[in-house]
Order: structure tokens, then C-alpha cells, then sequence
């Protein structure tokens, strides 16, 4: 029986990823220099040669494809780019091993058990009804299974969400456990990056410029600024309410973070960015018992980068972020569910802080928060903080009122 162009066509499409799966970059050339096949031919799910080159990290068979008109930024139907794919493989690390406060969505500080118990089940559901994935193997071509050991590369189990919407395989967990490979990991995306990756075009599950501030890698941050990757570029509007990589870089504890907040400001970080208003951060923070009373149809404000960076630990890191942003205009009395930056700075008791933002010009400490939290200074009388602030400084706070 005669084959059908169809059927050859497939058979051709699934020869050429196979071949780049393997790494086979001879056998590539011939067939491309033949002109035996599309070089962006994709198969179900979007997936092209590259991509599978990129998944097994084979530098000869990449620059083949590329030298034949590979298209670098092909999207597959997940959103993924080459250059994704080998960000994924490069930060996929445990999102509890690197914790950002602007990313987390959960309050610093609960102060009762009633909103302790709403916090807890609103981080132990998920946020949104998308599906997590499972960062995990690639198909080989022409299988009819999800992945090398039968995984899948999306997970309907809810219960393993998290706010970054995806999870780690094992099979991946003990690939990034080798330095070799994540050196060779990291050679794939300078040559990605050089062939013309495009830095934003994918942000899944994160854009790669915010996945390199998230791991406070601040020579990654360069080279992608370099690249002209979009420094005002918004994340997954349910998952991360339209934060910002300058939100991120405000929560990132590594020790790298100033440097990554000056480095984003220098190419144009907008300073008062707002995430989405619908957020709920803070609310934990409000007297529940007058929260409804004193609700208004008053314009409703996200958090600021100046919000995300007066929570952080008091350290001299934070100070110097803070008073950066405010050098860059920051506007300290933006209300995000009744809390500005100074009542958040007298909520975790930091002392220097506070001071730092009563000094500033541009502070007004009378700013009425709602949600039943009169203004900043009323923060200071309120026996949650009493064991936080000396009986001296507290009137002296006072008496700014």
C-alpha cells in the first residue's frame, strides 16, 4: 500500500525530533540540507526540533538547526520557548529554597488566630483554576507516553499547586543536582541568548527575567537587561496579581537584592507600579471586628514595591533598598488594603525604618488606612505591637499624630 504524503509527512516531522532528541546532529544536517523536511515542524503539542535539542542540552544540534532558519522563539502550546526550557532547567530548584515575600502572597505578620486560620487555608488551596505542570522530561519522539519514565508533563493534582504553578519531577530534581550540568545549562542559554532568543516573550511559568531576580542571580539579571528584556513586564495576573520583576526584586532576601533593585531602576523600573488591587495581602493586619464598618468605595490601590521591601527583615539591606526607591520617588503613602510602607515598618518593629520614612519629605503619617487601622502612628498603640517598640519611643510616635 502506498504511503500518503500525511503519513510521510509525519514520519518526517517525527525523524527530524527524534534525531535532535539524540543529538544527532550529522543525520540533521543531510536531512535539512536535502530540504527533507521543515526545520520547524512541530509535532501535537507544539514542540519542534529545537526545543527537543534544547531539552537534552545538544550544543551541535542546536546551531545546525539555527544555522538551517530554526525559528529560536517558536512557542509551543504551553507557552515555551528554547530559552524557557533551559531557564526552567536552570531555576527550577525548589521554589521553599528560594523564598520571595512579593511572590509568597501570605501576610509577614498574622496577629490572630482568626485570620491565622484564613491565611492558612488560603495557602493551602490553590489560587487560580489553571493547572500546575510538572517541570519534567520532554516525550521522545514517537512514544506514546508523556515522558522517558511514563511521567506527565501536567499534573491535575491540586493539592501539589503552588503559587508558581509548577512542580518539579525527580528525574529533573536529580539532573540539576549535578554542577555540570546546570555549567552546561547555563553555555545554553548564552548561546540561546546570542542566536537571538527573545528574553520576553515567554511567562511561563514565570518571564526569565523575573526567574533570575527570584534566585537573586544578579550577573543572569545583566545579561537579560542587555537583551533588552522588559523591565516593566507583568507576571500571570491570578497567580501573581500582575506583580512586576521590581516587586520581586524588593522581596528577594538573597544578598544580591540591592544590587538587582539598582541594576532594574537604572533601566527604567517604574517605581510606583502597583500589583492587582484585588490582592489580599495586609488584610490579616485589619481589626476585623471594624473592618466592615469602615469599608468605602475609595479608590483601591495594589502593593508597591515600597509595600513588598518594608516587610523584609530588618537588616541594612533593607534600609538601603528602601531608601533607594524613595531616592527614585517612591511614594510612601499609597494604601494597599489598609496599610501603607510606614504602618507596615511599625507593624515589624523596625525601628530605623520608621525613622528613615517619618524623615522623608514626602511621608504623611496622617494618611487614613481604612479598614478600621485609623493612620500609620495609630499602628504603634495597638497591643499587638506592644512588645516591639519601647514605652518611650512609642509616645514619641505618639506625639507625631
Amino acid at each position: 500500500m502506498p504511503t500518503s504524503s500525511a503519513t510521510k509527512y509525519e514520519i518526517i516531522e517525527s525523524n527530524l525530533n527524534q534525531l535532535a532528541y539524540n543529538g544527532e546532529f550529522k543525520k540533521i544536517r543531510d536531512l535539512l540540507l536535502h530540504n527533507q523536511t521543515y526545520v520547524d515542524v512541530c509535532d501535537s503539542r507544539g514542540l519542534t526540533a529545537l526545543h527537543f535539542a534544547t531539552h537534552n542540552i545538544h550544543m551541535d544540534a542546536i546551531n545546525i538547526l539555527l544555522d538551517f532558519g530554526a525559528n529560536v522563539n517558536q512557542l509551543t502550546d504551553d507557552g515555551l520557548t528554547p530559552l524557557a526550557i533551559a531557564f526552567l532547567f536552570y531555576y527550577g530548584n525548589d521554589p521553599q529554597e528560594t523564598i520571595n515575600t512579593a511572590l509568597e502572597h501570605s501576610d509577614e505578620i498574622i496577629l490572630n488566630s482568626k485570620s491565622t486560620s484564613a491565611m492558612e487555608g488560603r495557602q493551602s488551596s490553590p489560587k487560580d483554576n489553571t493547572t500546575t505542570k510538572s517541570v519534567c522530561e520532554i516525550s521522545i519522539p514517537d512514544e506514546d507516553k508523556s515522558g522517558p519514565s511514563g511521567e506527565s508533563s501536567k499534573s491535575n493534582n491540586r493539592e501539589n499547586q503552588n503559587c508558581y504553578g509548577y512542580e518539579l519531577t525527580d528525574t529533573l530534581r536529580e539532573r540539576m543536582r549535578d554542577g555540570q550540568f546546570r555549567e552546561s545549562v547555563h553555555t545554553l542559554i548564552k548561546l540561546l541568548l546570542r542566536r537571538g532568543a527573545d528574553p520576553s516573550l515567554s511567562d511561563w511559568p514565570l518571564p526569565v527575567l523575573a526567574e533570575a531576580i527570584r534566585a537573586g542571580d544578579k550577573e543572569m539579571v545583566e545579561i537579560l537587561l542587555k537583551k533588552k528584556a522588559q523591565v516593566n513586564c507583568r507576571l500571570n495576573p491570578i497567580r501573581h496579581a500582575n506583580l512586576t520583576p521590581l516587586h520581586i526584586a524588593c522581596g528577594c532576601l538573597a544578598p544580591t537584592a540591592l544590587d538587582i533593585v539598582r541594576l532594574l531602576l537604572e533601566h527604567g523600573a517604574e517605581v510606583n507600579v502597583e500589583s492587582s488591587p484585588i490582592d489580599k495581602e495586609y488584610l490579616s493586619l485589619a481589626d476585623l471586628s471594624v473592618r466592615d464598618t469602615f469599608k468605602t468605595a475609595s479608590q483601591q490601590h495594589g502593593r508597591t514595591p515600597l509595600h513588598i521591601a518594608c516587610i523584609r527583615e530588618a537588616t541594612e539591606d533593607t534600609l538601603s533598598i528602601v531608601r533607594l526607591l524613595l531616592k527614585h520617588q517612591a511614594n510612601p503613602n499609597v494604601v494597599c488594603n489598609g496599610q501603607t510602607p510606614l504602618s507596615l515598618a511599625i507593624s515589624v518593629g523596625n525601628e530605623s525604618l520608621v525613622d528613615t520614612l517619618i524623615e522623608y519629605e514626602g511621608t504623611d503619617p496622617s494618611v487614613s488606612l481604612g479598614e478600621g487601622n485609623g493612620n500609620a502612628l495609630c499602628t504603634v498603640v495597638r497591643t499587638a505591637y506592644e512588645s516591639r517598640w519601647t514605652h518611650n519611643k512609642r509616645l514619641e510616635l505618639v506625639r507625631l499624630t
